[in-house]
């Protein structure tokens, strides 16, 4: 009996393994595709789970001043985000702004707040990629930046 429960479970923790997923995402810019953000004040890239229910938001702060990220602004397909180490109860209280310091990195795990995939993988099945629109508003000093992106997301060639 033991040997039987052992070899289901070797199988599928074995199927299990070769199902994971890797995606690659890309923003798009007047038709081409980077695999980052850049401009003079900030870089930043994303990357998505194998489950596609979580984008990781990388940056790295180019300048010599503080850059405060607004993350109750932030907008991920149109909606207000949460992260991942909110608490189900917790999900519709507001963001605390962030604070980048000059040539510092930071990082977010971040959920789509309702509830819905970031990424929808029928889409990606269908025509082999799915658009993720991403904004994200930061300030340095007393000026307002309101970053609006469009990344691309498909299956990693293997």
């Amino acid at each position: 009996m033991r040997k039987i429960l052992f070899a289901i479970l070797l199988s599928v923790m074995t199927l299990s393994a070769h199902a994971r997923t890797d995606y690659k995402v890309s923003l798009i810019d007047t038709g081409a595709l980077y695999s980052e953000y850049c401009d003079s004040l900030l870089s930043f890239r994303l990357s998505v789970s194998s489950s596609l229910d979580r984008l990781y938001v990388y940056m790295f702060s180019k300048t010599d001043k503080r850059i405060i990220i607004e993350w109750e602004n932030v907008r991920l397909q149109g909606s207000k985000i949460a992260f991942s180490t909110d608490y189900q109860f917790e999900v519709n209280r507001p963001h605390d702004e962030e604070t980048v310091l000059p040539r510092e990195f930071a990082h977010k795990c971040i959920l789509n707040r309702s509830a819905l995939p970031i990424v929808d993988k029928k889409k990606i099945k269908k025509q082999g990629y799915d658009i993720i629109y991403f904004r994200l508003p930061i300030r340095v000093g007393d000026e307002i930046y309101d970053i609006s992106t469009e990344w691309k997301v498909e299956k990693e060639e293997k």
